[in-house]
């Protein structure tokens, strides 16, 4: 429990110091960068969760080039994790505050 929790406050500490920090370097607002930046952050983490994204595809690589074996094709799957739902739920609450 204390590890989710962990996990959860330091992606939100990233995420708003990555808001904070553009909003600084730009002299804009924090509420201009938040949705971006959460936006971002939520691809990027579904990318490299996915069965098909690139952190799975290079052991694949690996494995066909040594082998000469074909893997059969491998269905993309996706399990949600604590960064994934933490970066979409501030995506979405930046919406909100937005409007």
């Amino acid at each position: 429990m204390l590890k989710k929790i962990l996990t959860i406050a330091v992606t939100l500490l990233i995420l708003i110091s990555v808001s904070f920090g553009f909003s600084l370097y730009f002299h804009s607002e924090f509420l201009d960068f938040s949705f971006i930046v959460g936006l971002i952050a939520t691809i990027i983490t579904w990318f490299f969760v996915s069965t098909d994204g690139a952190a799975s595809r290079p052991p694949d690589h690996t494995i066909r080039v040594s082998t000469g074996l074909r893997n059969a094709y491998q269905k993309s799957h996706f399990t949600p994790n604590l960064p994934f739902v933490t970066s979409l739920i501030y995506t979405l609450l930046s919406i909100v505050v937005m409007h």
